[in-house]
């Protein structure tokens, strides 16, 4: 019968940590001080776990020592069905997470969250000038010359909710005595691509500096947050309380989604020297996770 342990309760049985035995403490004390990655397996040789390591001795003992007290019940689960470790050197901390970054979007193991599920990534495509706005989402950039691509950005339903939002306040620029049942809800679909237009009526010829497809292009490179700025310009115009708290809610939207979709953009292609307009979506996550390890660095 196994021995049973309630954390934070004194156990009638000393612990013993099963990797001792499994794996050998002397394994354990011969693990180099580098970085490098490291593979935890089942029994059946089924691939449980991958973690990454500035130090791999350190990374792994910590593993050897674990209690049931002061460690997660996650980790004690995981060290239960370990049966092997496996590891491989890399020549630095960025380059061990770009090996683990790999290694999961591979493998899935069942002990990872982060980057182990496929995800969705998409371009957005824009096409403006002083009459009409149409913004399209497509998975590659090669489909209409026409547009101005931008991206690319990551989780479909995160990208879409954003692209709504701009959707409503550009119909309400144009419409502002609109209740919300008659704001557009639907991109239209073809042929793989979901867009939607809007036509400016009545458009002032303003300078080109404040003009909807020059915000537009601007917030969507990620340069200047400008056009949110004067979307809440005309906050003020909703007569109607609820459609004044969805337009509220989607400001905060366009300006999450800027901060963590064209503004990181713009600065990966700005501190990793990248000269065209979009960023490959089989490079982001990397392009991500070694710009993260360099500020850390440098901070």
């Amino acid at each position: 019968m196994p021995r049973l342990h309630f954390p934070g309760q004194m156990g009638l049985f000393q612990y013993e940590n099963p990797l001792k035995e499994r794996i050998g403490t002397e394994w354990f004390k011969a693990l180099p001080n580098q970085p490098g990655v490291y593979l935890m397996w089942d029994q059946d040789d089924r691939l449980l776990y991958v973690g990454k390591a500035k130090d791999l001795k350190a990374r792994l003992m910590s593993y050897q020592r674990a209690r049931p007290n002061d460690a997660p019940r996650k980790v004690i689960r995981l060290i239960h069905r370990v049966r092997k470790i496996t590891y491989e050197l890399c020549e630095s901390e960025e380059a061990a997470l770009l090996r683990e970054n790999a290694l999961l979007r591979e493998h899935q193991p069942p002990f990872n969250v982060q980057n182990t599920r496929p995800e969705w990534y998409a371009y957005v495509g824009l096409e403006a000038d002083l009459h009409h706005i149409t913004l399209a989402v497509e998975e590659s950039v090669d489909e209409h010359p026409e547009f101005e691509y931008f991206g690319a950005f990551k989780g479909r339903a995160f990208l879409q909710r954003r692209l709504q939002a701009v959707m409503r306040w550009l119909w309400f620029i144009q419409h502002p005595d609109s209740t919300f049942v008659d704001f557009p809800t639907e991109f239209t679909r073809e042929n793989g691509t979901q867009s939607f237009t809007i036509e400016l009526i009545d458009t002032p010829v303003y300078p080109r500096s404040r003009r909807w497809d020059f915000l537009l292009t601007q917030y969507f490179r990620g340069t200047a947050q400008s056009f949110q700025v004067r979307c809440m310009d005309y906050l003020s115009l909703a007569k109607d309380a609820f459609v004044r708290g969805i337009l509220s809610q989607d400001l905060e939207r366009l300006m999450e989604f800027y901060q963590f979709g064209p503004y990181r953009i713009h600065r990966l292609k700005r501190h990793f020297n990248l000269t065209d307009n979009t960023i490959p979506r089989e490079k982001l996550d990397d392009y991500i996770v070694s710009f993260r390890q360099q500020f850390q660095t440098i901070v």
